[in-house]
């Protein structure tokens, strides 16, 4: 008996406060339209606070009774999974790697950015469904992105959680913006350790324009982007079975129009990506040919070990100034209490001095301290990947 399943999976862009365009209004829409289309589960992304994930949840409730929202961090994951089947078990997994607390204005690692796992029961079927949000890339080209090897090693994190988690269910779905192209470092590492594939690839039935983020018919798509630029595709739903389950992909598509109804905005800056499953057991003696693959391929390992080195060098080199800006603070205390005046105009000066001499140790103690964890977690990588290699 075939079993059919439908996923939702949809960036939202609920930055807290009014950092992003037309949220109210937009949350409203989002909320009314995931309960028109009527997909099965639905995972979002970016629903940053407590308040928002309300809002929508009032919105969906009645379709949706089964929700989840994952806590983590200052902010909170920014994920949630909605479903119309019953949450058997939840868990998450926060990345230990996720930018830097002095790069505040990205924004990430106050998110406290991680993979959550809903198990459901889908007519007897038990099936996993991931929901993530990797590292975001704030620049479009390799030589500007300062955090590749933060998505590397969430992807890695994402995909070996997924490979230890994937024998408890008969289906393992992934969704989320993985803010990575199809043909990325970071897709390959999930693909080869995880075992997932592509629905889009699968699908019978897709877009020939593919492309989820700053693409022509988002009204948000940055104007400052060149003509010739399509867009990028960085929102996937990817899948894996047991052997003896085969799934058959009926419809990869984009459900949401361009631009809200009665409105001059689209939905969110990334696109709503839909899929349709059908999901059926084999016959005794058949198994299903669609993971069959090298678990890790030698081009992806070297490639991921590379980027690792790379920025354990990169840390270094920071330890190292971090260290001599402290050490230059120290040495120039002891001439700051001998010239201290409590007069006037000097006074102030040196309190000042000395205030911001003492905000300055500190920020780079922290700067230090987690540099030292990224090192750690980045070399940590390098030698599971060579175990596997």
């Amino acid at each position: 008996m075939a079993t059919e399943l439908s996923v939702l999976t949809f960036n939202i862009w609920a930055l807290p406060g009014n950092f992003s365009s037309d949220k109210r209004k937009r949350i409203e829409a989002i909320g009314q339209a995931v309960c028109d289309l009527k997909y099965d589960v639905v995972c979002l992304q970016e629903v940053w606070t407590k308040s928002d994930y309300k809002e929508i949840k009032k919105y969906v409730s009645k379709t949706y009774p089964y929700h989840h929202y994952f806590y983590s961090g200052l902010l909170g994951s920014g994920l949630c999974t909605f479903s119309k089947w019953p949450i058997e078990e939840c868990f998450y997994y926060r990345f230990p790697l996720n930018g830097y607390f002095h790069m505040i204005h990205h924004g990430d690692w106050c998110g406290g950015k991680g993979v959550g796992i809903v198990q459901l029961n889908v007519q007897g079927l038990i099936v996993n469904v991931f929901n993530t949000h990797l590292h975001a890339q704030y620049s479009l080209l390799d030589s500007g992105d300062n955090y590749l090897a933060h998505r590397v090693v969430q992807a890695f994190d994402t995909a070996l959680f997924i490979k230890l988690s994937a024998e408890s269910a008969d289906v393992n779905i992934l969704a989320g913006d993985l803010n990575a192209e199809p043909t990325s470092l970071c897709m390959k590492i999930i693909s080869c350790v995880a075992g997932l594939d592509d629905v889009y690839d699968l699908a019978v039935v897709k877009e020939l324009k593919p492309e989820t983020n700053d693409c022509f018919r988002n009204t948000y798509r940055d104007k400052t982007l060149e003509t010739s630029f399509p867009g990028r595709r960085i929102d996937y739903v990817l899948m894996k079975s047991k052997p003896n389950i085969k799934v058959s992909v009926l419809n990869h598509s984009f459900p949401l129009e361009p631009i809200i109804p009665n409105k001059n905005f689209s939905y969110s800056d990334h696109e709503a990506v839909g899929v349709y499953l059908n999901i059926q057991n084999m016959p005794a003696g058949q198994t299903s040919q669609l993971n069959d693959r090298e678990t890790c391929q030698k081009q992806c390992l070297e490639s991921a070990l590379q980027v690792c080195d790379k920025e354990v060098q990169s840390i270094n080199r920071n330890i190292k100034k971090h260290l001599c800006i402290i050490g230059a603070i120290l040495v120039c205390f002891p001439f700051i209490f001998l010239s201290f005046d409590c007069k006037g105009l000097t006074c102030t000066v040196t309190t000042l001095s000395l205030c911001f001499g003492l905000l300055m140790i500190s920020a780079e103690y922290q700067n230090y301290s987690w540099l030292k964890n990224a090192k750690k977690r980045i070399k940590l990588l390098g030698n599971q990947l060579k175990k596997q290699y």
